[in-house]
Formats: C-alpha cells, structure tokens, sequence
C-alpha cells in the first residue's frame, strides 16, 4: 500500500480533500457516504467509510479492500450531509507497473549488462545506473497530478530499448559475451602470440632455436633465391656494398676497370663513380705485374 501507484487487486488508502462552494476545507464533514465503482460498473457502498485525517483538516482518507481494488479503473465518491451536497471524487488506474516492480526490471538487467561488460563503468552500464538513479528519484519525489503513468511509461521504454540492445549482444541463446567469442580469442589469447611475433626480429639464433635448417628449406625455394641472387642487377646495391663483399668481386669482373699511373680502378656500373682502388706494383723480372694490393 506504500508504492504509488495504486496496485490492481491490493488494498490502498485513497486520500482527499473535500470543498465546500468557495473552494475552502470542509472540516468535520457529517453523514458520510462513500462508494466504489470497479471498471465503470455501477457504484456501491464502499466496505469502510472515509475517515478525516487529524483534527479539523478537511483532508480524509477512505481505506479500500482487496476486493474494491481488483480492476483497472477505480472510481469512488464520497458525500456529505453537512455541509449539504458536497461530494469528492477520485480515479484511479491500476495498469501501470509500480515503481518498486520497474526498479526490480531495472536491477535485473543492470545485472545482467554487469556480468557482461564485467564492471568495467562502460557507457551503457552508466546509463543504466542513471536510469535506475531517475526510478529512485521519481519514487521518493512523486508529486501528486504529474502524470506519473506517462513517465512510467517512458522508463519502460528505456527497458524495452535496453532488453533489444542484450538480446542482440547474447542473440537470444541466454549465453554469456565471453560464449560469443571463438574459443582461441578467449583461451588461447592469439593476439597476444601475434604481438610476440611482431615485436621478435628474426636472428640467426632464433633460426637456429626453430630448427631452421638448408634441410627445411624446400628446393624450389632454394633454387628461387640462388636465381635471384643471380640475376639481381649490381646497381641495386653497389652504393652501399661493403669493399669486400660479393659485389666489388662482380664489378671487378664487368665493369670499368683500368690502370691509373700505378693505381688500379674499379668502377661502378655508371662507368664513372670509383669504387675501389689497388696500388700496382712491378718487377721488370716478372711479366709484367707481381701484385695487387688489398683494395682501399
């Protein structure tokens, strides 16, 4: 009887004011009469009979059973002898949920996004929590005439958006986010083996660690690497190839090469931009040249 509004088929405590002809209180009103009508049928003598609250207030409160509160619209009046002819009138719907029936909706599916978003104070769990906050707010804040129905609604709207949003999440099969998610995302934490693998250089001990070997290699891949070991033009590396490398052996062998006043010159596939150098040495004994010295 605490909770507004008014429940179907549960007792309630209907309270009024009752006017005189200047609008003022009406005190200590005589030969009270009050009625209750269930779903437009007709009037008839209400089980108790309104009682004046306090002393000389004009505000009276008629105690309505079970019975008299079993349908969707109650409607009761109650008149008086002295003063003549005044009568106050209240109605009542019953369809609408109560507050403390919308708060346990909202609870249970601020439990069920809980387990979901695991507590981690995402948006949709604050709004939830705002939501239940307003429920609160609206339950202990009632002001009588605000059209409590109309905003009752609208937080069941709001539950009605939420439920879709989790029906969506889950698809219906009642499981729980983490069972959405293929197994290897959930156990086997793949992405971070990926990160291990993005942030590991290949080194000659990590190939030796992973059994790398000539043996594993197959021999078409083989055969495509010594192809393009090859075929690869000089001029691709030329520019920063070491003195002793495979490459000054290979300019040494088809590029521009000649003999300087006692210096030997090797050039780069351009004909002009020197690569390396070799002093010459003679002996008129040998014919004509003993050696080269070690490139500069």
């Amino acid at each position: 009887m605490a909770d507004w509004p008014p429940k179907k088929n549960a007792a309630f405590n209907v309270h009024f004011p009752i006017y005189d002809n200047d609008g003022d209180l009406v005190s200590g009103a005589a030969g009270l009469d009050s009625e209750v009508s269930i779903d437009h049928a007709q009037f008839a003598d209400a089980t108790a009979e309104a009682t004046e609250i306090a002393t000389s207030s004009g505000v009276y409160y008629l105690a309505l059973t079970q019975a008299e509160m079993n349908g969707d619209i109650i409607t009761t009046i109650t008149k008086t002898s002295t003063p003549a002819a005044k009568t106050a009138v209240n109605v009542m719907y019953t369809a609408t949920d109560q507050l403390a029936d919308l708060h346990g909706d909202l609870a249970t599916v601020d439990g069920v996004v809980d387990a979901i978003l695991v507590d981690t104070g995402t948006t949709l769990e604050t709004d939830i929590d705002a939501i239940l906050a307003d429920t609160n707010e609206l339950q202990t804040d009632w002001v009588n005439g605000g059209r409590l129905d109309l905003l009752v609604d609208d937080l069941h709207a709001d539950l009605v958006t939420v439920d879709g949003i989790v029906d969506s999440i889950l698809v219906d099969t009642g499981t729980t986010l983490d069972g959405r998610i293929p197994a290897a995302l959930v156990g086997g934490r793949m992405d971070a083996s990926v990160g291990a693998i993005a942030n590991d250089a290949i080194t000659a001990a990590s190939i030796d660690d992973n059994a790398f070997t000539a043996a594993a290699l197959a021999a078409d891949a083989a055969a495509e690497i010594a192809d393009a070991i090859l075929s690869r033009d000089i001029d691709q590396v030329e520019a920063t190839a070491a003195l002793h490398s495979l490459c000054t052996a290979i300019l040494k062998a088809v590029a521009r090469v000649r003999d300087n006043a006692g210096t030997l010159e090797v050039y780069r596939t351009n004909g002009v931009t020197l690569h390396m150098s070799q002093a010459v040495t003679s002996d008129a004994a040998l014919d004509p040249i003993d050696e080269l010295a070690v490139g500069v």
